[in-house]
């Protein structure tokens, strides 16, 4: 007979394995969602397990799962049903994993229990990346005309992923190993010197990874992370104005590193921005071109309907018109998406959908900072900046990864309740 201890386990197995597959496809997170959700209907014959108040009376449940019951009423006035509704079936797990997490007991998981999912995300975003950095290395010996940093661009994804997610993905893994590193981690006991060293040196490769994959959205994520779990740790031993101030020249010392050439230093993908930034042209086809052309079309579309937005599912269409109108080349042989999920939602489901996903984005953040959680804080900061420049929310990648995360580090991952429980 199950009990309740004994569903725990299974939700537990799932999420090791949610965990360790998200770097290697995403098949497995489709099963994953049906597993989770067999194994929470019946944990209802479970006494003490699941109760649906707990859901109802949850203001942070109803703020992550708000934005795509928007979305659904969005369907009632779109011009693209089909692409509405599939969209929605991408996007079904930031109803229900908000839910199932939420209604959900967790009281018989211990500290271990996080650690070892928290190795699963370091352990797949190892594997794959080790896969992929050997598959191209041998290619790349193998002979090529390329110079060693425009080959590890076009060649080192080797899975069925964008460089975007893949980098999403990794991200989360650094700030496992980097608050590891820095003693920030709750989740873990004393730390041998030698599992700390290990840590810098995955850490390490991670950074060296990521920035021979040049997926921008992710480096810059990875940076402003860095520079939040710096201001974090001034906190412990400064009063709040100073740490304001370091924040300010901070910020400053960045707009001077970026004025004297310091984007060189980032890679090829990033030098070009100040150059496209100042002579913006309809026929290129580099990655900053196309994003500030799907910007222009994103804001056109804005305009246009601001109060409703276009529907879900209708602005790639409605994208697409504009590139056509506007004579912008370059994005429409490319079917280049808004690229930001905050003008991509606005133009979608108008002004209230927009205020909604910036609470629901917002939202981890104020839960991190309020229960001194950095776990949760760093990953929903770069959960904003991937928000900032891609569109997380409506393509499987990005929308799978932000919903488990999110809702796990809420919800499981809570440092307080294990207090509470005198772990």
């Amino acid at each position: 007979m199950l009990k309740l201890k004994k569903i725990q386990k299974v939700f537990w197995g799932i999420f090791l394995v949610y965990a360790f597959t998200f770097s290697w496809h995403l098949t497995f997170s489709s099963v994953l969602l049906l597993l989770m959700g067999i194994t929470w209907i019946t944990a209802f014959w479970i006494e003490g397990q699941n109760t649906f108040s707990n859901f109802y009376k949850s203001r942070n449940a109803w703020i992550l799962v708000i934005p795509y019951l928007i979305g659904v009423l969005g369907l009632t006035y779109t011009r693209s049903v089909d692409n509405g509704v599939f969209l929605l079936g991408v996007a079904f797990c930031m109803l229900i994993q908000p839910i199932i997490f939420s209604s959900s007991n967790w009281q018989h998981l211990e500290k271990k229990h996080i650690w070892y999912v928290l190795l699963c995300f370091v352990a797949g975003s190892f594997i794959a990346a080790l896969y992929c950095l050997i598959y191209a290395g041998v290619n790349y010996l193998g002979g090529s005309s390329l110079g060693l940093d425009e080959f590890y661009y076009i060649h080192l994804m080797k899975l069925p992923l964008s460089p975007g997610a893949f980098g999403n993905y990794m991200n989360v893994s650094i700030v496992i190993l980097l608050l590891y590193a820095t003693n920030e981690l709750v989740w873990v006991g004393k730390r041998e010197m030698k599992y700390r060293i290990l840590a810098i040196v995955l850490l390490l490769f991670f950074v060296c990874f990521l920035f021979l994959l040049q997926a921008k959205g992710s480096i810059v994520a990875l940076i402003i992370a860095f520079g939040v779990l710096f201001l974090y740790k001034m906190t412990k031993y400064f009063s709040k104005n100073i740490v304001l101030g370091i924040m300010a020249l901070s910020i400053f010392g960045g707009a001077l590193f970026i004025q004297f050439g310091g984007l060189n230093l980032l890679g090829s993908r990033f030098t070009e921005i100040p150059k496209v930034i100042n002579t913006i042209s309809k026929t290129s086809e580099t990655s900053t071109s196309l994003r500030l052309s799907a910007i222009h079309g994103s804001v056109d579309i804005i305009k246009r309907n601001p109060l409703l937005g276009v529907g879900t599912g209708a602005v790639k269409q409605e994208l697409e018109e504009f590139y056509e109108k506007e004579g912008y080349v370059g994005a429409k042989k490319h079917k280049t998406d808004s690229h930001n999920q905050f003008l991509r939602t606005f133009a979608k489901n108008g002004v209230v959908g927009f205020i909604a996903l910036i609470f629901m984005i917002l939202l981890p953040i104020v839960i991190g900072i309020k229960r001194n959680d950095p776990l949760l804080l760093l990953v929903s900061v770069t959960q904003l900046v991937m928000a900032l420049t891609g569109d997380i929310l409506d393509n499987q990648p990005g929308v799978v990864f932000h919903s488990f995360v999110i809702c796990f580090l809420i919800y499981v991952a809570n440092p307080k309740q294990f207090i509470a429980k005198g772990q």
